[in-house]
């Protein structure tokens, strides 16, 4: 199931007179927008949009306060646009209101439906309207409206997603945290996260799980040569388990980080794409317990 990436951001605070634009791309489920409804609002909004087809919007999310609505209550309106005209509102009250903060999740699900949660609490749902999801190239976030911050998560089989047959690779523009999810098999050997700028990566992080070294090393090249790798602690965990990290990209640095580490590489650089990687199979067949399998991989901005 594929939907989102963000790879542009036009601008940060939004009002009346001014909107987020954010192109989009495959291999996403889920959009996390962090901010705060402006004092005596009105309105803000929320669409995934189509870029080739004018006019069509697959999702739309619309809360409205103030008594010219209609409504005593603030309340949400979801819907969809087929590029003619809008469909029937999908309309619920809402405990948000102007001067509020909020965290909304939009997830899409298995059941082909748009699940939209304020809080992290369920709030309701959206079906797809149109002959295919992936008819959302863009989303636009508008009105009255600060934003701080947008993730967006890439969801995987782990059952059949593995990295050496799908290595991942997405562009990164400004974004300040990545996190990843994901299952080592049982003899796995390597996992590799690359922080690129062209052709050189100011962070190469060598996960080894193989003797004598079962170490993370820590490198930089510049497009030409590589730095001579820095070596850490063991690898702090066992080949079948899984993963979780994080990398903190700002001017200071990177910070590389899990539960049982944390790792400042004080070498500050602009980077555009990131990269997971692992040791290739040599044959179609390789034993799928050399590899590594991703789940889940959450980029966000902050503004």
């Amino acid at each position: 199931m594929k939907l989102l990436a963000l790879l542009a951001v036009a601008c940060l605070v939004c009002s009346a007179a001014c909107q987020i634009n954010l192109l989009l791309q495959p291999d996403c489920r889920e959009v996390t927008i962090r901010g705060r409804i402006n004092d005596n609002a009105d309105h803000f909004g929320v669409d995934f949009y189509s870029t080739s087809e004018k006019g069509k919007i697959p999702f739309h999310f619309n809360p409205r306060f103030g008594a010219r609505w209609g409504s005593q209550v603030p309340y949400i309106v979801l819907n969809s646009n087929n590029g003619v005209q809008w469909n029937t509102e999908v309309n619920k009250a809402t405990s948000l209101k102007p001067g509020s903060e909020f965290k909304l999740r939009i997830f899409v699900s298995d059941a082909f439906t748009y699940d939209v949660y304020l809080d992290g609490e369920y709030f309701n749902s959206l079906p797809w309207r149109m002959d295919h999801f992936m008819n959302a190239q863009a989303i636009r976030i508008g009105g009255d409206v600060t934003i701080s911050s947008i993730s967006r998560s890439f969801y995987f089989n782990p059952v059949i997603n593995t990295l050496s047959t799908n290595p991942f690779s997405v562009n990164l523009d400004t974004i300040s945290e990545i996190r990843i999810r994901g299952r080592l098999g049982d003899k796995a050997r390597s996992i590799q996260y690359n922080l690129r700028n062209g052709n050189a990566i100011p962070l190469h992080a060598h996960f080894r799980m193989y003797e004598p070294q079962n170490c993370l090393a820590l490198v930089t090249y510049d497009g030409r040569t590589w730095t001579r790798p820095e070596q850490l602690e063991k690898v702090p965990y066992a080949r079948g388990e899984v993963f979780s990290h994080k990398i903190v990209i700002d001017s200071k640095g990177f910070n590389l980080s899990d539960e049982n580490f944390s790792y400042n590489y004080p070498k500050p650089a602009e980077v555009n794409l990131f990269t997971i990687d692992a040791d290739q199979c040599i044959h179609a067949g390789c034993d799928t317990r050399y590899q590594i399998f991703l789940s889940k991989v959450t980029l966000t901005k902050r503004y």
